[in-house]
């Protein structure tokens, strides 16, 4: 005889795995051995714009999000190239996982698993928030990175950076044989002209002068700030010739603007040589500088 179980009352009913799925807050998709589409959940169909019922496969899904820019982010007019490449990672490997942008904004965590029959079970999950966060960190490191490394005045480098930059340019330099000129600067009575002008005026030849540099050096070039009124140039693959042109053209008596004081540099040069180190370089060159203000002040001495 048959015996019937009754539901005790108060007890769940059976739970329908095609319900939970339908309902769940990520994506759930089944591609079989030939990449068609044969299962997606609502989310998985509304994200990526797409309908199980149509059994697509994963090329024609991805033609279709290209070509209704909706779904994947898929951001190349040449379609045929970027199916090509990703075809050779699809099923490079049992799992793998990776992020995704949508082209309403979202941010997909996705993975990838290939089953025993050579289907591929993809989940998608929402990672936004955590990319919008990343991205803030990423943003808050990369200005505390530039706080760090310019000098807060004048926008050049901070004596710090520079001398972490001139033990790799020298040892550069000294293994490949090739030049590296160091120039320190210093502006003339600087002193005399916050006393005569107040430090706000002195602030504003800081500025000019260090703007004055920035435009005159090449993009390898490093200008730093390394003191009160003390500025380095560190010039990897320059002639001394070059050197003596730009600081003659900084010497230029009409260079100063209107409205700011006249003033005058002194100015150190050397070039590295093959027993240099760090250190050596620039005592040479701060001894040059003093060599220029001893002979007068507003000029420049190449040792």
């Amino acid at each position: 005889m048959k015996r019937s179980v009754a539901r005790r009352a108060g007890a769940p009913a059976a739970l329908d795995p095609g319900s939970m799925f339908d309902h769940a807050a990520a994506g759930i998709a089944w591609f079989d051995a030939d990449d068609v589409l044969r299962y997606a959940n609502r989310w998985f169909e509304s994200s990526y714009n797409v309908r199980a019922a149509d059994h697509p496969s994963w090329e024609d899904m991805m033609r279709n999000c290209h070509a209704t820019r909706q779904g994947v982010l898929i951001d190349t007019d040449d379609i045929d190239g970027w199916l090509a490449a990703v075809q050779l990672r699809r099923r490079s490997q049992p799992t793998r996982s990776f992020e995704s942008d949508l082209t309403d904004g979202r941010w997909v965590w996705v993975v990838e698993t290939i089953d025993a029959g050579g289907g591929v079970l993809t989940l998608a999950s929402d990672i936004s928030d955590l990319k919008q966060r990343e991205v803030m960190l990423q943003q808050n490191y990369d200005h505390a990175l530039h706080v760090s490394q310019r000098d807060a005045l004048t926008g050049l480098y901070s004596r710090r950076y520079a001398f972490e930059h001139l033990q790799a340019a020298v040892a550069a330099s000294v293994t490949g044989n090739t030049t590296l000129i160091l120039v320190m600067i210093d502006i003339d009575h600087f002193k005399a002209c916050n006393d005569l002008h107040g430090h706000d005026v002195g602030d504003q030849v800081l500025r000019d002068f260090a703007e004055r540099l920035r435009s005159g050096i090449r993009a390898s070039d490093v200008a730093a700030r390394i003191g009160g009124e003390e500025f380095l140039l560190i010039m990897p693959d320059m002639p001394v010739s070059g050197v003596a042109m730009l600081l003659t053209r900084l010497q230029a008596t009409d260079s100063t603007p209107t409205g700011l004081p006249a003033y005058t540099f002194s100015a150190g040069v050397t070039a590295v040589r093959p027993d240099d180190c760090p250190e050596t370089l620039f005592r040479r060159t701060d001894r040059a500088l003093y060599t220029a203000k001893n002979r007068g002040r507003n000029r420049y001495v190449i040792v």
